[in-house]
């Protein structure tokens, strides 16, 4: 099976058939007698409609339905979102105190039962072998944790924004192999880890799956990537995007001392070089064409600058560098 990340919209649709009987006996006669129960654990904030289609996308797995339970969070939605949740006949939680999608995650953490802990978002459509190519990799590969892959997504011809979208972010194989990290998005988790590590940091609003997978495989936790189990992810067009950017910023920010806060910053400002984005852009599979290529370009400076704008006013409450204060 090609492992292409981009789809057309017909792809992403929500309303794809159920698996067949047929296939949702095969998956129990694979993990008959040895499936581990698998929480799922999705927050969400003001977003109705996809907590609808994830939570579709959900019931259509091929794992045994008995072994899976949904922990849903709302994160202080202002839109009716949690009276949605409350209809879906799922474990619809509410974390208040904090709005932190990280927070959310600890607060159904704490309830969730499962041997396994899977992790999506309420944007994402897992496809229906999910789950149980989620586990099988905990069990087959002996993994600790196991990353996904994320497919993008399009509502109609790429925008520049959603091809640097769909090319530069959650490139979760890469990011497994070179850096030890993974996303929450797309994540499946011994209960063993979640026991040792503890919950995820919630201090910054971005960028916390990536220091808990980091603090897990510091420990000596395995991290794994499995490419069946993928979920769909719609591509960001250019004002979310930068949005998105803009929290990444605040994330980095809080996780850098003042001096790497400030480098940071300042690297973020300069303009892609053209040769590095289209070698971005040739790995992840898509080669635009020169107009096209000059509209990626430009969004990929504009979201930069985002995150360099994220950055710069959380300076006065990062940590002092050695020749700082």
């Amino acid at each position: 099976m090609s492992l292409n990340r981009f789809s057309s919209p017909a792809t992403a649709d929500a309303d794809s058939p159920a698996p067949s009987s047929d296939a949702t006996a095969r998956a129990e006669s694979r993990v008959d007698g040895m499936a581990p129960t698998v929480s799922v654990i999705v927050p969400v904030r003001n977003d109705p409609v996809g907590i609808q289609r994830c939570v579709a996308a959900l019931r259509r797995q091929t794992y045994p339905g008995d072994r899976v339970e949904i922990l849903v969070v709302d994160n202080d939605s202002t839109d009716g979102t949690f009276d949605v949740l409350t209809q879906l006949g799922v474990r619809a939680l509410r974390e208040r105190s904090t709005r932190n999608s990280y927070a959310a995650r600890n607060r159904a953490l704490a309830e969730s039962t499962g041997a396994v802990v899977a992790f999506t978002d309420a944007d994402c459509t897992p496809c229906p072998g999910w789950i149980e190519a989620g586990a099988r990799g905990i069990l087959e590969r002996r993994a600790d944790l196991v990353g996904g892959f994320v497919r993008f997504s399009f509502d109609g011809a790429p925008t520049g924004a959603q091809i640097w979208d769909a090319s530069t972010n959650m490139q979760v194989e890469t990011n497994i192999r070179t850096r030890g990290v993974a996303k929450t998005a797309n994540l499946f988790v011994r209960r063993e880890v979640v026991e040792a590590i503890g919950p995820f940091p919630v201090a910054a609003p971005s960028g916390g799956d990536v220091a808990w997978t980091r603090r897990a495989t510091a420990a000596g936790f395995t991290l794994t990537f499995e490419p069946a189990a993928e979920v769909l992810h719609p591509a960001r067009r250019l004002g979310a995007l930068a949005c998105k950017q803009l929290r990444v910023g605040r994330g980095q920010a809080a996780l850098l001392d003042a001096g790497g806060a400030v480098r940071r910053a300042l690297w973020l400002l300069l303009p892609p070089r053209p040769g590095e984005l289209r070698d971005q852009l040739r790995a992840a599979g898509h080669r635009p064409s020169h107009a096209l290529f000059l509209r990626v370009w430009t969004a990929a400076w504009v979201c930069r600058a985002a995150t360099a704008a994220g950055i710069l006013p959380a300076l006065p409450q990062a940590r002092p560098t050695e020749l700082g204060s």
